[in-house]
């Protein structure tokens, strides 16, 4: 088993098994966009059983004024970036990722992903701090079926919805600025700005189609909601909403 880090510019190539787990956050297009949009650069890790890829890391460098200077991974992501098919490939990556942790200085290493069933308690030197929670949910195609799974409230304030004349589009760089005017709009109102309308014009065009922008509209055509899905094999992830 040996890990080694990426060269500034190569590609990582990982197995079905390790994509999914790794999920989009941990693909080239994502890894660079901090980079481009924030300055912040991305420290790629590889585990390997010969020449076998069985684990990957990606560690973002992140340096901001209020949250302290620290490694990250799936930044603006839910989760992701880390994945190993079995525990020595796993602690390989950790024990690599303390070691870049103390060469570049920061104060904490954040690794955010959904742990397999074999990393039942984190290992030494790590701690977990399950405050954020990732929830999955099985779509059906039927929409009638889909409704039938949400509560009385729920499928009620779906379906008032759609009689009093609200639309869904779903789009990609032509639904740019609806979608970023309302996401915005809404972070504004919770009191925190929202990142600059570069930031989801480079997503977009780094992860093609496989990124759709969704926005509803009111009767009367205002803007009324707004988000940002992404589709990577069979799972689709609200990034923003």
């Amino acid at each position: 088993m040996t890990t080694r880090q990426l060269a500034a510019g190569e590609s990582l190539s990982l197995p079905p098994a390790l994509a999914a787990q790794a999920t989009f956050t941990a693909q080239d297009a994502w890894t660079s966009l901090p980079a481009q949009v924030y300055g912040y650069p991305a420290y790629r890790l590889l585990a390997q059983q010969d020449t076998a890829p069985t684990g990957a890391l990606t560690l973002t460098h992140v340096r901001h004024p209020v949250f302290g200077n620290y490694l990250c991974t799936a930044p603006f992501g839910s989760h992701g970036g880390f994945a190993a098919l079995h525990p020595p490939a796993a602690q390989e990556l950790l024990a690599a990722a303390a070691q870049l942790a103390a060469a570049l200085g920061v104060e904490y290493a954040n690794l955010r992903f959904l742990a397999p069933e074999w990393l039942s308690a984190p290992p030494a030197g790590w701690v977990q701090h399950p405050v954020y929670s990732t929830y999955l949910v099985d779509l059906v195609p039927d929409p009638e079926k889909m409704l039938a799974s949400y509560s009385s409230d729920h499928r009620n304030h779906v379906r008032k919805s759609l009689k009093k004349g609200f639309s869904l589009r779903f789009g990609h760089l032509d639904l740019l600025e609806d979608a970023y005017a309302a996401l915005a709009q809404s972070m504004h109102e919770l009191g925190s700005p929202y990142h600059a309308k570069a930031y989801l014009r480079q997503m977009a065009t780094r992860l093609g189609d496989s990124l759709q922008f969704a926005v509803l509209y009111a009767p009367d055509g205002k803007r009324a909601g707004a988000g940002v899905f992404i589709t990577q094999g069979n799972t689709v992830t609200n990034l923003h909403a």
